[in-house]
C-alpha cells in the first residue's frame, strides 16, 4: 500500500497508471492489469477470486460485505473500499504468460530483452534465502 503512495507523491501518477506505462507496456504485457472488467476484458477470461465474495466462506457476516462470487475485481477488502481495487499488496491480475515474462525479469537480473527496469542488486537481494524463506512477492513460490 505504501509503495503505491509513493509512487503517487513522486511522480504524480496513481500506482496503475505508473506501472502500465513504465513495466508492463515496455515489456509487451497485454493481460497484466488492475480492474480487468474496467480495462476491456471479460469475465470468461478471469478466474473467480473468491466464490462467496469476503464472508470467509460464511464465517463474516458485515451489512457491506460482498457475499456473491468475486470474478474480475480485487478480493482484498481494504484493497477494494478503499483504494478502488488498486494497491501494491493486491488487486494485480495476469495470466501465465505476462507472469513468465516478469519472473524472467527477475531471473535476467532486471531485464527482458531490450527492456532494463532495475540493475541485478535488487533482483539478487529479491530471490535470496532469508531465514529459510523468500522474501516479498515469492515467499512460498
Amino acid at each position: 500500500m505504501i509503495l503505491g503512495f509513493i509512487i503517487k507523491s513522486v511522480t504524480a501518477m496513481p500506482l496503475d497508471r505508473y506501472v502500465e506505462n513504465n513495466i508492463y507496456k515496455p515489456l509487451g504485457l497485454k493481460h497484466t492489469v488492475f480492474n480487468p472488467l474496467v480495462k476491456g476484458f471479460t469475465q470468461q477470461q478471469i478466474a473467480a477470486t473468491e466464490l462467496n465474495g469476503n464472508t470467509r466462506d460464511g464465517v463474516i457476516s458485515f451489512p457491506n460485505i460482498r457475499t456473491c462470487t468475486i470474478w474480475g475485481q480485487v478480493h482484498d477488502e481494504k484493497a477494494w473500499y478503499s483504494m478502488g481495487g488498486v494497491s501494491g499488496h493486491a488487486g494485480l491480475f495476469s495470466n501465465t504468460s505476462d507472469m513468465a515474462v516478469l519472473m524472467q525479469v527477475m531471473l535476467n537480473g532486471g531485464g527482458y530483452g531490450n527492456v532494463k527496469l532495475f540493475d541485478k542488486e535488487p533482483s539478487g537481494s529479491l530471490l535470496k534465502v532469508h531465514q529459510k524463506m523468500l522474501r516479498l512477492v515469492w515467499d512460498g513460490v
